[in-house]
């Protein structure tokens, strides 16, 4: 099976549905739901009926009349906003138990109100917390995978290096046939570097960076008429780890952690054939399309294309002691840097 997974939370699937597509969901759901029976994920399903019958019934014109005026709406909102499914079972029992005692004291209708408005808002968590058990079960595949491919890089480091140079060849080849102006650093002194680099593997926390994070350029340079341009090799690390703020605290512990976020970073590229050796390469900090992200760009001079990386945008730490490193040396640009962390009470 694929590793594939829908990031976006299943309640948005409504957004932007007209009624007449609402309805038609409306029976999938309940098909869904028969055919789970007594299954693992009944109660998923079931959440996602109430939601839907929600947006039916806003859709519709439908809302009911909860009991509730509107300056004090928010703040019931406010209440449920941000609990677990289990915390506002507990919540609908301290509620029902009032409407049951019935003392005389209390507004009734406005308890059965919030009732109604808890119903939707369990939903809501309930799909939540499901989708994040599903997308977990898949980072562990993934990781799983991950840990196979990196003890046969370790096992056999000679095998890996020589697929590496077959596909830079090859895209060398389809380069050189698409008149393009860079081709992969195809030069032995190039390929050893990576090859020595990646055999020093990844650490527990470590990812490597990829072409998937590589960003396109436009292409052009002064010197290209004398020198090819080519593309310099890298081999990139993403540090990861946990973020323990007060929310990850509440609903998360070492035994059930958090979702993985980006720690930091540690960029490798090679220049062995810098024709310049006297102007040490250099790297900028561009915006990117949106502010959670940064482009970040190195420059060496000929015959080396820039190349840039789209990574998380946030404060770096800068000193020895906070992991900072950014040199050139025996032909290779080091940049590795954390971000800063803030220090959250326990």
């Amino acid at each position: 099976p694929g590793l594939g997974g829908e990031l976006r939370e299943p309640h948005t699937i409504f957004e932007g549905l007209s009624l007449e597509e609402l309805r038609e969901l409306m029976e999938d759901i309940k098909t869904y739901l028969e055919l789970e029976g007594d299954g693992p994920h009944q109660g998923f399903w079931k959440s996602l009926r109430v939601l839907c019958k929600k947006e039916i019934d806003d859709c519709a014109n439908r809302k009911k009349d909860t009991g509730i005026h509107g300056a004090v709406m928010d703040d019931v909102m406010q209440t449920f906003r941000g609990k677990t499914a289990q915390e506002l079972d507990d919540m609908r029992q301290d509620i029902q138990g009032k409407i049951d005692a019935n003392d005389g004291t209390l507004d009734l209708e406005f308890l059965e109100g919030m009732l109604v408005h808890l119903t939707v808002f369990r939903a809501q968590a309930e799909v939540r917390e499901y989708h994040k058990t599903m997308l977990r079960r898949q980072l562990e595949r993934l990781e799983d995978r991950r840990a196979a491919l990196r003890r046969e890089q370790l096992e056999n480091p000679e095998k890996f290096a020589s697929q590496q140079q077959a596909a830079a060849d090859a895209a060398a080849a389809a380069d050189a046939d698409s008149g393009g102006l860079a081709a992969p650093d195809a030069s032995s002194a190039a390929t050893a570097m990576e090859a020595a680099e990646r055999k020093k593997g990844l650490g527990d926390l470590e990812e490597e960076l990829g072409l998937a994070d590589e960003v396109e350029l436009s292409k052009g340079y002064w010197w290209q008429d004398k020198h090819r341009p080519r593309k310099p090799r890298y081999f990139n690390r993403v540090k990861t780890g946990y973020e323990w703020n007060k929310y990850n605290q509440t609903h998360y512990d070492h035994d059930n952690p958090p979702p993985k976020t980006v720690q930091g970073y540690k960029f490798n590229i090679f220049y062995p054939d810098l024709i310049d050796r006297t102007v040490t390469p250099r790297y900028v900090c561009e915006p990117a399309d949106t502010k959670e992200f940064m482009i970040l760009r190195f420059t060496a001079g000929p015959p080396y294309e820039d190349i840039a990386f789209k990574i998380v945008n946030r404060e770096w730490e800068f000193g020895k002691k906070h992991g900072f490193k950014a040199v050139y040396e025996r032909g290779i640009m080091h940049l590795y840097f954390n971000f800063k962390r803030h220090r959250y009470r326990k």
